[in-house]
C-alpha cells in the first residue's frame, strides 16, 4: 500500500514537471509550441516502444479507441496551450490549480450519464472545488478575467479529456488489448500543439535548452504513465482505488504551489491562498 502512495506522489510531481515548463514558457523566451512538438513526438515513440503489443492489433477493432484518444489528446495539447495564455496574464499558481481541479467533471458525468451515486464527501469535495475556483476572482472579475477565462476554458476542456479517458474502462467498444492509449495521447497532444502552431502564424523557435526539456520531458512521461497506472493497480488491491487520480491532482497543486512559492517568489493574495486551500480540501474530500 505504501509503494502505491509513493507511486502517485511521485506521477503527481512529473504532472508539476508538465506545470513548470509550461511556467518558464509563459515567463521566458523558451517557445511553448517548440517544446511541444518535440516532447510529443519523443513520448508517442517512447510509449510506442514501451508499451504498444502490435500483435494484438486489429485496425477495424481498435478505431474507435483511436478516434476517441486521439481527440482527447488534441484538446489536451490546445488545453495546456491555453494554461500557458493564462499564466503569461496572471499569478501561476492559481492558474495551475484551477486548471487540475478537472476531476470534478468525470466525476459529475458519471452521475448523470452512468448512473453512479456519489458519496457526501464527494459532492462536499465537488462544491469546495468549485468555490475554490471561483473565491480568487470574488469581487475582481474585471481584473482577472483576462487570466481567468482562459484557465477556466482549460479546466473544462481537461475535464473534458478526463470524460473521455473513462469510455475504455466501461465501453467494450473501446477495448484497448494492444495498449495503445498511452501512445495515441501523445499523438493527440502533438497534433493539438501543431494545430496551436498553425493559428499562431510564426515558425517554432528551436533552441538547446527547448530540444532538450522536450526530449527530457518525453522521457519523464514513460515513467510517469507507468507509475500511474501502477500506483492505481495497488491501491486498488488494497480497497484504496478510488484515492488514486485525486492523490495524484492534489500532490500535483501541492507541488506546483511550492514552485510558485519559493521559485517565482508569487505574492498570492488572500483570496489567492483561500481559493487553493478550499481546491486541496475538495480533492481530499473526493477521495475519502
Amino acid at each position: 500500500m505504501l509503494t502505491g502512495f509513493l507511486l502517485a506522489i511521485f506521477t503527481g510531481l512529473t504532472w508539476c514537471a508538465i506545470g513548470i515548463v509550461l511556467s518558464r514558457c509563459a515567463r521566458d523566451d523558451f517557445d511553448a509550441v517548440a517544446y511541444s512538438l518535440i516532447q510529443g513526438a519523443g513520448s508517442a515513440a517512447f510509449t510506442f516502444f514501451c508499451y504498444v503489443r502490435m500483435e494484438a492489433f486489429e485496425f477495424g477493432q481498435a478505431l474507435p479507441l483511436i478516434l476517441l484518444i486521439l481527440g482527447a489528446g488534441v484538446v489536451n495539447g490546445t488545453s495546456q496551450a491555453l494554461v500557458k495564455r493564462a499564466m503569461s496574464r496572471g499569478n501561476h499558481g492559481p492558474v495551475w490549480a484551477i486548471s487540475q481541479s478537472a476531476l470534478v467533471l468525470p466525476f459529475l458525468f458519471s452521475c448523470v450519464v452512468f448512473g453512479e451515486r456519489g458519496t457526501v464527501f464527494q459532492w462536499m469535495g465537488t462544491a469546495l472545488i468549485t468555490a475554490g475556483i471561483l473565491i480568487p476572482v470574488a469581487g475582481e472579475f474585471r481584473r482577472a478575467k483576462e487570466w481567468f477565462l482562459p484557465a477556466f476554458l482549460s479546466f473544462l476542456m481537461f475535464g473534458l479529456c478526463q470524460i473521455f479517458y473513462l469510455f475504455p474502462s466501461r465501453d467494450p467498444l473501446f477495448s484497448d488489448p494492444s495498449h495503445l492509449r498511452p501512445t495515441l495521447v501523445c499523438l493527440g497532444n502533438l497534433t493539438g500543439w501543431s494545430i496551436v502552431g498553425i493559428c499562431r502564424g510564426k515558425r517554432p523557435r528551436f533552441s538547446r535548452a527547448v530540444t532538450a526539456a522536450g526530449i527530457g520531458m518525453a522521457l519523464l512521461s514513460v515513467f510517469s504513465l507507468k507509475a500511474f497506472f501502477e500506483s492505481l493497480d495497488l491501491l486498488t488491491e488494497h480497497g484504496l482505488g478510488g484515492i488514486g487520480i485525486p492523490l495524484v491532482v492534489g500532490s500535483n497543486i501541492a507541488f506546483f504551489s511550492i514552485y510558485a512559492l519559493a521559485i517565482l517568489r508569487e505574492r498570492n493574495s488572500p483570496r489567492d491562498w483561500a481559493g487553493l486551500t478550499a481546491v486541496l480540501a475538495g480533492i481530499v474530500c473526493i477521495a475519502v
